[in-house]
Parts: C-alpha cells; structure tokens; sequence
C-alpha cells in the first residue's frame, strides 16, 4: 500500500472558534468566535458525542467565459466574462492539517479544536476542506456540470432547504 503524501494528517481537526456566519455578505466575519463560544461548542460536542450543522455555508464564485456563436473569428475580439456563484447546504467542517501547522490555522478558527482519526472520519462520511483557486479546472468543471443540468441547478443549490420544504 502506498503511502500518503506527508501534507496529509492523520487527525482531522474540527475547530470550534471560527468566524460567525454573515448572512448580508454570504461570507464568514473578520475574526474568530469569543473563546468563550468557541469552549462551549467544544462541550456541546462532547457531551451529545456529535458535530452539528452551523449556519456557515461555502459559497464559490467561478468565472466563465460568456458564450459567442460566430462564424468567423475577429482576432481583436476577447471574450468578456461574468462571474456565477453557488452556495452550499450548511457545512460542518474538518481540516486536514498537521499538528506542525495548527497554530497557522487557529489564527483564524479558534485555538480550540477537537480531532478525530482519518479512517473514522470518512467512513463516517466527512471529507476533509477542499481549497480551490477562483479559475480552477475544479469550479469550471462544477460549473459545466451545473450548467448540464440546466433548470435543475440553481445558483444557490441547497438540498437541506428542498428537503424541509417538502416537509
């Protein structure tokens, strides 16, 4: 079997002091959660033994060509662009971070944590925070794939909200 490449963690980190969600501004506030907030997520986990959902959401932003059928090409035209963007459901996050770069990251999320071994982790069905860069292969291809689907992708999909509508 092979082994993973030395980026990758053992232990997948949940921090519990980050940003509070901005519900105007689709995006997390400047600085992290009181610490006194972020310890009472910290026991909120471990007395009901689970991660809830919070109100953030990860809201991408892809940048796509705007379609032109021409029968000839102008070498002097440049296409023109316009952004598209899609929010998630409500995320619960984990970090695939090592120990050696916790402090880097609890800048931003908190310095409480709690941790959980890879291999439990995902059979339990989470997947470690994927980064991507806004002109990514990755978003165009989430795009196209949205796009395919035509009136059946909303710009802001949330299948959490079509389930407790339908309820």
């Amino acid at each position: 079997m092979p082994f993973p490449p030395g980026t990758v963690s053992k232990i997948l980190w949940h921090f519990t002091g980050g940003p509070k969600w901005n519900e105007t501004s689709k995006c997390q506030e400047g600085s992290p959660k009181p610490v006194s907030e972020a310890y009472e997520a910290l026991r909120a986990i471990l007395q009901s033994k689970h991660l809830c959902l919070g109100k953030y959401h990860e809201v991408v932003t892809v940048r796509v060509p705007t379609r032109r059928w021409r029968a000839t090409l102008i070498e002097d035209t440049r296409p023109e662009f316009y952004d598209v963007q899609y929010q998630s459901c409500p995320v619960c996050c984990v970090s695939d971070i090592p120990v050696a770069h916790l402090s880097y990251h609890a800048e931003r999320y908190g310095k409480i944590a709690i941790g959980f071994h890879r291999d439990s982790a995902i059979r339990a069905g989470f997947n470690p925070v994927f980064y991507s860069l806004h002109e990514s292969v990755v978003l165009h291809s989430l795009h196209d794939g949205f796009a395919q689907l035509g009136e059946f992708a909303p710009h802001n999909f949330s299948a959490a909200d079509d389930i407790v509508s339908i309820v």
